[in-house]
């Protein structure tokens, strides 16, 4: 076993034992400029800057918070699993065993944004990956739920700032 003296008056140290808080709100703010500066760049080495740019902000707000309670990361698997055809707070109170207003309120305070921002953000995700792979936009928009093509794209443009289609100009192929 290892064990380290550390001088509490110097600035690292004091970073080492008590990590750097990132609230979720700025982790969004802080990604979403991120995506947008390293979304104009066209190497494949942008890409992988930006992956890990995901992954230090992902870290980063992982060090602050503590594991959700079991039901909680249950209705954000349920939601994730039927977005399609998501189910309401009312339903998934139910299957969790919460009051629909307890699991609108833990999940904003745990994950820092409501349900039908995570599920928006996720379906986002995922169109975009389909549309990486060459899906079209139509056939994305409903393998995910979005309502139709201009939804998908509205959401798309919300959520990262550009369009589907200036965002698969940038993507490195």
């Amino acid at each position: 076993m290892l064990f380290v003296q550390m001088d509490p008056d110097d600035r690292r140290a004091r970073a080492a034992i008590d990590p750097p808080r990132l609230d979720p709100a700025t982790a969004l703010q802080l990604g979403g400029h991120l995506v947008r500066a390293f979304g104009e760049l066209r190497s494949r080495r942008s890409r992988l800057v930006r992956d890990a740019a995901h992954m230090i902000l992902h870290t980063l707000n992982e060090m602050r918070r503590p594991r959700p309670p079991a039901w909680l990361d249950e209705a954000r698997e349920l939601l994730v699993a039927n977005m399609v055809r998501p189910p309401t707070l009312r339903e998934l109170g139910r299957v969790v065993g919460a009051h629909p207003v307890h699991l609108a309120q833990s999940f904003r305070a745990h994950w820092g944004i409501t349900t039908r921002h995570y599920l928006r953000a996720h379906r986002v995700f995922r169109a975009l990956e389909f549309i990486d792979r060459g899906v079209g936009l139509a056939e994305a928009a409903a393998a995910v739920g979005f309502a139709d093509q201009s939804h998908m794209t509205r959401a798309i443009r919300l959520e990262r700032g550009a369009p589907p289609g200036a965002l698969r100009r940038q993507s490195p192929t």
